[in-house]
């Protein structure tokens, strides 16, 4: 029988095919891929040539008849299978272009605030293609937005957990760690965004203010110099560095470089209140009042201008102007850890028993009670964890 030609290029038809499946089973890798391919291509050559052969075989050896149906069959099931992928293809890259442009639509609205429509388009695209992980970036961003900032972690965890090596999501993450009161959780986002190469003058500045936080001024310098190295007249660096001159006892310098930020661009919230931060931390209380003053009229829903002026009426005596100032920091965001905090503390001061617990219960991160030793030991024996 395999005395055809047409007979035996079948034969060598069906040893290849396989061939190509024990690689594929057993073996798949790039290289594992690319030799499958040249087979696959091959045994098609090989099978229409087999026809054509057999064709004339058949007119002098009945036996090619089976050459020519059996190449016949595995060219139709060559045929089918590459069809097949092909539209499966098409599929996928028709459902990745419209994927592409609802994620292009949806930052859009983002960045319009119009949030809900933008997760209603982020749903979409999930749903015509749930592997593409800019969706659940996406989508993170805008329940940040949206203040929800639980939700916005969940699906930044997601991202992470999938590619580890996101470093714009690790970036925005530690920024919602540092909203919630994680500062250790946010500190390893940012240095892990560093490791990773991330060249970010946000990502620098961030971790340049932990770093002073953690009194380690020689990092957190070097850092902010090489936020401000990618932007010299960034605002925010200059604000950061301001600080870190002034935590580490130079507030001549700290002065110099604040008033230099706040030149820059004298509407920049965070560098005003940075100047009242460090005039309130040398204890020039009324000037410091007077850039709160100037920040709560750019907007009077800015809640760390709020902070800073309880702090200052706490430092001045006046408990009561301090629990106000707090409460009405609370009417923006029932939920803010250091609101909550501070008058919990307050409250202690005050003796009132009942309010410690209520404000220190509605402290979701509750290692921001723990770090306070006086507060820790009132939660630890007083108060109800719910």
């Amino acid at each position: 029988m395999l005395k055809s030609l047409t007979n035996k290029i079948l034969a060598i038809i069906i040893i290849l095919i396989i061939a190509i499946l024990i690689q594929v089973i057993f073996f798949l890798n790039e290289i594992i891929t690319l030799i499958s391919s040249f087979l696959i291509i091959l045994s098609i050559g090989l099978s229409i040539g087999g026809i054509l052969i057999g064709v004339k075989e058949m007119k002098t050896d009945r036996n090619s008849r089976i050459g020519v149906i059996g190449n016949s069959l595995i060219l139709l099931i060559f045929i089918i299978i590459i069809s097949a992928a092909l539209s499966s293809t098409e599929k996928l890259t028709s459902n990745n272009s419209a994927s592409y442009v609802l994620n292009d639509t949806a930052v859009r609205l983002i960045e319009q605030g119009h949030l809900n429509h933008a997760l209603e388009l982020l749903d979409s695209a999930i749903s015509l293609d749930p592997d593409e992980l800019n969706s659940y970036h996406n989508k993170a961003f805008a329940f940040a937005e949206l203040g929800d900032i639980d939700k916005a972690i969940e699906y930044y965890d997601y991202v992470i957990a999938l590619k580890p090596d996101s470093k714009v999501s690790l970036l925005n993450r530690g920024i919602l760690y540092v909203e919630q009161g994680d500062l250790e959780l946010a500190y390893n986002d940012y240095k892990k965004a560093v490791q990773l190469g991330l060249n970010n003058k946000v990502l620098f500045n961030n971790l340049a203010d932990l770093e002073k936080k953690k009194k380690n001024y020689k990092a957190a310098f070097q850092l902010i110099e090489k936020s401000l190295a990618i932007d010299s007249i960034y605002p925010e660096g200059l604000a950061t560095k301001a600080s870190i001159f002034n935590s580490s006892g130079n507030l001549k310098d700290a002065i110099i470089c604040i008033d230099k930020a706040i030149g820059i661009d004298s509407s920049n919230k965070e560098s005003l209140l940075t100047k009242a931060s460090i005039l309130s931390s040398n204890d020039l209380f009324t000037d410091s009042k007077f850039y709160i003053e100037k920040v709560l009229s750019l907007d009077s829903q800015y809640i760390k201008a709020y902070h800073i002026l309880g702090q200052i009426h706490f430092f001045e005596g006046n408990i009561n102007e301090a629990i106000k100032t707090y409460k009405t920091a609370l009417s923006i965001d029932n939920t803010n850890s250091f609101t909550n905090e501070s008058l919990a503390y307050l409250s202690l001061i005050i003796k009132d028993s009942s309010n410690v617990c209520f404000y220190l219960n509605k402290i979701e991160n509750k290692q921001v009670i723990f770090n306070n030793e006086r507060l820790n030991d009132f939660y630890s024996t007083s108060c109800e964890d719910i």
